[in-house]
């Protein structure tokens, strides 16, 4: 009989199907390639694990170091989106005037996990991080303004926020035309534990105190989701997982990719995976 060369594809399918032939904690025998709703990608995120310290390192080297206007910490900052490249201004003639210039060691976050999960049937990737304490410090000012429109400081502080952080970037994704895709920003949820607060009273002024924590998180939000879109994670050309060496497909393998591709990735490589089930009609070339 002709020697047969098992090829990547069919070696992770066969592995996959190994680990999957499994006995539940209700003693269901679960087949290999079925549909199981149990929420439980196993295999898939020991995979995604594997790659964890190159997606934490490619994070860190493309987020910003700080965010806003650095001229005050001395520092080339990417420009914030509001006056004078802050992160948040708002004034009003004769009244107010509130701003945050910056949010400092942007850049610091450290990843920790990601995890392939699901969510009303949709699948959905959980990123998990945290911030050191020094990380995340924004100098934010608060005035009033009278006669002559000039303007006095109620309160102003520079150490805001520099607390240390756990962070959560849930990313839920639709399935079009046999791919997984974000639609837009609404299928992004960041949570940051605990709530960023302004670390003083400042008296009657709540509102304004909301309204630049939400600017705060929306700007956090927006930096760390770019990163997760952009393709600056390395795939090698194999990994070892349960002490098996298994090379990625040729159009992978040594190219770079953004955490987002990766739901499509593993559903190109693995087709009994419960993955694939949920986006049906994905039947990308391999």
């Amino acid at each position: 009989m002709a020697n047969r060369c098992v090829t990547p594809l069919v070696l992770l399918s066969l592995l996959l199907a190994i680990i999957r032939c499994k006995v539940t904690a209700q003693d269901y025998v679960e087949i290999p390639g079925s549909v199981v709703d149990d929420g439980e990608f196993v295999f898939e995120n020991d995979i995604i694990r594997i790659f964890v310290p190159s997606i934490r390192y490619a994070v860190k080297g493309a987020l910003p170091e700080c965010y806003g206007s650095g001229h005050r910490i001395r520092k080339s900052c990417t420009p914030g989106s509001s006056h004078n490249n802050f992160v948040f201004y708002e004034s009003r003639s004769w009244v107010y005037k509130v701003y945050a210039e910056y949010i400092d060691k942007v850049n610091t976050l450290a990843i920790e996990d990601i995890e392939l999960g699901q969510n009303n049937g949709s699948l959905t990737i959980t990123v998990s991080g945290v911030y050191p304490k020094e990380a995340l410090a924004s100098y934010i000012y608060i005035g009033e303004c009278f006669t002559f429109n000039q303007c006095s400081i109620l309160w102003a502080n520079a150490n805001n926020f520099a607390k240390g952080y756990s962070v959560k970037m849930t990313l839920t994704f639709d399935c079009e035309n046999g791919v997984f895709v974000l639609h837009s920003n609404s299928d992004v949820a960041l949570n940051i534990d605990p709530d960023l607060k302004i670390k003083e009273s400042v008296g009657e002024i709540d509102v304004y105190v909301k309204t630049i924590t939400d600017a705060v998180k929306e700007s956090l939000n927006k930096l760390i989701l770019k990163e997760m879109k952009e393709k600056i994670v390395p795939l090698p050309k194999s990994f070892k997982i349960y002490g098996k060496t298994i090379p990625f497909p040729a159009s992978v393998a040594g190219k770079k990719v953004s955490v987002t591709d990766l739901p499509n990735i593993l559903a190109k490589v693995l087709p009994h995976s419960h993955i694939r089930s949920m986006c049906p009609q994905n039947r990308q070339q391999n």
